[in-house]
């Protein structure tokens, strides 16, 4: 979530202009100056989804979201120029692709269509049971299962339908977890993978990816903030 930024006692000034009064007594000149007031410290957190009880609360929750909304803006900023270098990369990478596929031989077999072990291959156990709130998570490193990297050696070798499955698998599970680092690492390699000739169904899937990226933005961290403006735009700018 949003961390709260403590804005302990900053002056906040209305919009009015500042107006000043000429009063004289005798030949003394005093200036009447408009002063701003004072904000206090919150009696509770305050979150980008807190409904604000007072007057007070208002001005954090409007300051929490003057910075949020200025963070997407210098977010998108760069994400723009990162994803045309990943334009770039993919179009090489496509152009390459049965060049690649001798270089980098399969060496690990996949799952078959199983969500579940789908989950555990990309992902590991640990955050596959928290999306599937399994009763007997694992709980020593003994019973962990690390997930995989989306290495060339697996990636090149998934066909078209596997990757369109995939993807809406890792969009299923972002609707649980957010952006986790691992979850965007695989799908920068599936999208790289991926071609643009899929049908209708597939386009609604990365429609409501990108709506649902956009709708997340208000509720997670920086650093997740900036990944989940990537994939957005990568959906949006190539795929749509």
């Amino acid at each position: 979530m949003w961390r709260q930024r403590s804005f302990n006692q900053i002056p906040f000034f209305s919009s009015y202009p500042v107006k000043k009064m000429n009063i004289e007594i005798g030949d003394e000149e005093f200036k009447l100056i408009q002063k701003g007031f004072y904000v206090e410290e919150p009696n509770r957190c305050i979150t980008l989804n807190t409904i604000p009880k007072d007057g007070n609360e208002f001005v954090h929750l409007e300051r929490l979201q003057a910075a949020r909304d200025s963070h997407i803006t210098e977010s998108q900023a760069l994400a723009k120029r990162k994803v045309s270098e990943f334009n770039i990369l993919r179009k090489k990478f496509h152009a390459d692709k049965d060049k690649l596929k001798i270089e980098f031989p399969k060496k690990i077999e996949v799952p078959e269509d199983s969500e579940e072990e789908w989950c555990k291959f990309c992902l590991g156990s640990e955050l596959s049971s928290a999306i599937y709130k399994h009763k007997n998570s694992c709980s020593t490193s003994d019973n962990l299962i690390e997930g995989h990297l989306p290495l060339l050696s697996i990636v090149l070798h998934l066909s078209q339908e596997t990757l369109l499955l995939l993807l809406q698998y890792h969009y299923s599970w972002f609707l649980k977890i957010g952006m986790h680092d691992d979850l965007c690492r695989w799908m920068f390699a599936m999208f790289v993978c991926l071609e643009k000739s899929f049908n209708e169904e597939c386009k609604e899937v990365l429609e409501a990816f990108c709506s649902d990226c956009q709708k997340h933005l208000r509720n997670c961290d920086k650093a997740e903030l900036n990944q989940t403006v990537f994939i957005s735009l990568i959906i949006s700018s190539i795929f749509l």
